[in-house]
């Protein structure tokens, strides 16, 4: 490119030197671990598959991942309920009794286990 005030004034004439190659961005991206996905690869699907089984694998459901546990038994584990706010007009039993964790309702936890927790 010319440098310079007007490319038809005294010193405008100027032109850059040719610069060294450098590898191109795709290389450069491909060399720290990146690929596009149309570098071979088929296109992402919407969950992982697993050939052996023949079916896209369920996902967790990651509200019930932070809710609930299950128990080497398969009991769903969860904590007590009523203890997030108005603890002022609560008794001091409702309370005491409220701490820790609890094992579901078996009604319940069927539900849980079937639509939340597929893989446990």
């Amino acid at each position: 490119p010319l440098r310079g005030a007007r490319a038809g004034e005294a010193g405008a004439a100027r032109i850059d030197p040719p610069r060294e190659k450098t590898e191109a961005p795709l290389a450069r991206a491909a060399r720290r671990g990146y690929k596009p996905a149309s570098a071979g690869r088929p296109a992402a699907r919407s969950a992982p598959f697993d050939r052996e089984a023949g079916m896209p694998k369920l996902k967790t459901k990651s509200s019930a991942r932070k809710r609930f546990r299950l128990t080497a038994s398969g009991k769903v584990r969860s904590f007590q309920a009523g203890k997030r706010h108005g603890m002022i007009k609560r008794t001091r039993k409702f309370i005491r009794n409220g701490r820790g964790s609890t094992i579901m309702a078996e009604s319940d936890a069927r539900a849980v286990r079937k639509f939340y927790l597929p893989y446990g």
